[in-house]
C-alpha cells in the first residue's frame, strides 16, 4: 500500500497535477461515493483536489474529506457555462476527472471552441440509450474521440463506449469503485433455516423491485423473507403489488437510512434485480461486508466483475447458497484488492498524468 501512495505522491511532485472532479449533483448514488472515496484517498495522500459542482442533498458536509477545496455550481443556472470556463482557464493544466455525461459534453464543446485547454477524463456508465436517447448518443459519437481519456468500470462498458466512438476511442482505462477495505473478520454464513433476503436501492422503474417480486411469487417454498430498503417515485406501486399478491407477511418496506449498515446486518443474501446497471456499489459492499449477493445478468458490469473474482453467475438468489463459504471468502478479498482507494487513486492520478500504459 505504502508503494501507490509514493507513486502518487512522485506524480504528483513532477506533474503538479490538482485533479478537478466535476459533477452536476451529489444524490448518494454509486458515482457520487465513487468520487467521495476518490477524493479521501487523494486527501490522506497529501494530493490537491477540487470538487466542482451543484448539490441535491443526499450527500452531508461532514461526508467530506478535510481540506477538500468545494466549488458549488448548479449546472442549468444562467450564464454558468461562462462561469464554469472562466473557472477552469485559471487553472489549464489541471486535468478534469467528470462524472456526468450531460457535462462532460459541456466540457468538450468548450474546449473544441478553445475555450478551456484542460484534459477532459470520463468516467460513467455508458446505457445512453436507457438514460439519453439518440439525439445525445450522436452527440456523443461526435463528441468522445475528443475526450482525453476515459475510464470504464467493465470491458463491457469499455467495448460499448468504443461503438459510440465509432472506433475512435481515446486512451482508456477499466478501474473498479473506490471501496474501504473488508473487515477480515467478516463471515459468509447463512443465518438459520429461513434466508433473509434485502434489495437496497431507490424505487425507480430500472432498479426492478417489481420484477423482483413477481419472480418471488414462482417460488414454491416459504422459507424466505424480504426486506426493501430505499424511498423513491416507484414505491407506492410496488407495496401495493405486495398487499394484492398476499405477500405482506413477507415482504416488508424500511425507509432509507444513511446507516447503510443497518441494512446489510439485516439480511443474508442482497438481491439486485435491476433492468440494466453498470457496477452497483450496494453489490461491492456488500460482499465486503460478508453478504452473498444475487445479481440479475441484466447488470452487465456486475456480472463481469463476479465472473473475475471467482464466484460465477448466482442468479437467481438461490444459486448464491450453493457456493462454498471458502469461495465467497476468496472472492471478497480479490474484491478487496481490485476496489483498494489506495491503489485505485494512484492508478487514476497515473492515467491523467499522461504516464499509464
Amino acid at each position: 500500500m505504502a508503494t501507490g501512495y509514493g507513486v502518487v505522491k512522485r506524480i504528483s511532485r513532477v506533474n503538479k497535477i490538482h485533479p478537478i472532479v466535476l459533477i452536476t449533483k451529489m444524490d448518494g448514488g454509486g458515482m457520487e461515493t465513487f468520487c467521495l472515496n476518490l477524493f479521501r484517498a487523494w486527501s490522506f495522500s497529501g494530493i490537491k483536489a477540487t470538487l466542482y459542482s451543484s448539490f441535491a442533498g443526499g450527500v452531508r458536509n461532514n461526508e467530506f474529506p478535510n481540506g477538500l477545496e468545494r466549488v458549488c455550481w448548479n449546472l442549468r443556472a444562467r450564464k454558468s457555462f461562462w462561469k464554469l470556463a472562466k473557472w477552469l482557464n485559471s487553472r489549464p493544466e489541471d486535468p478534469c476527472l467528470v462524472l456526468s455525461q450531460e457535462l462532460a459534453a459541456v466540457l468538450l464543446v468548450l474546449k473544441k471552441f478553445r475555450l478551456i485547454r484542460n484534459r477532459i477524463y470520463f468516467r460513467e456508465s455508458t446505457d445512453v440509450e436507457h438514460h439519453y436517447g439518440r439525439w445525445f448518443k450522436r452527440l456523443m459519437q461526435w463528441l468522445w474521440p475528443s475526450l482525453d481519456g476515459i475510464i470504464e468500470q467493465s470491458r463491457i462498458g469499455l467495448n460499448e463506449t468504443g461503438k459510440i466512438c465509432n472506433g475512435l476511442l481515446p486512451k482508456n482505462l477499466i478501474i473498479r469503485n473506490i471501496q474501504p477495505p473488508a473487515n477480515e473478520n467478516i463471515g459468509f454464513s447463512v443465518q438459520g433455516e429461513c434466508p433473509r433476503l434485502a434489495c437496497i436501492g431507490s424505487f425507480k422503474s430500472m432498479k426492478g423491485q417489481r420484477f423482483l417480486v413477481e419472480q418471488l411469487l414462482t417460488e414454491d417454498s416459504s422459507d424466505w423473507s424480504l426486506a426493501f430498503w430505499g424511498d423513491g417515485e416507484r414505491r407506492g406501486e410496488v407495496e401495493t403489488i405486495v398487499a394484492e399478491r398476499g405477500l405482506s407477511g413477507r415482504i416488508s418496506f424500511c425507509d432509507w437510512t444513511s446507516e447503510v449498515i443497518k441494512a446489510y446486518e439485516s439480511c443474508d443474501i442482497v438481491i439486485i434485480p435491476s433492468d440494466y446497471e453498470g457496477l452497483p456499489n450496494v453489490m461491492l459492499e456488500a460482499i465486503l461486508r460478508g453478504k452473498r449477493v444475487s445479481v440479475r445478468p441484466t447488470c452487465t458490469g456486475a456480472g463481469e466483475l463476479i465472473s473475475e473474482i471467482g464466484l460465477g453467475e448466482t442468479w437467481p438468489w438461490r444459486k448464491a447458497l450453493e457456493i462454498p463459504e471458502k469461495d465467497w471468502i476468496a472472492a471478497r478479498n480479490r474484491l478487496a484488492k481490485l476496489c483498494d482507494p489506495k491503489t485505485v487513486s494512484a492508478e487514476i492520478l497515473k492515467f491523467m498524468a499522461s504516464d499509464y500504459e
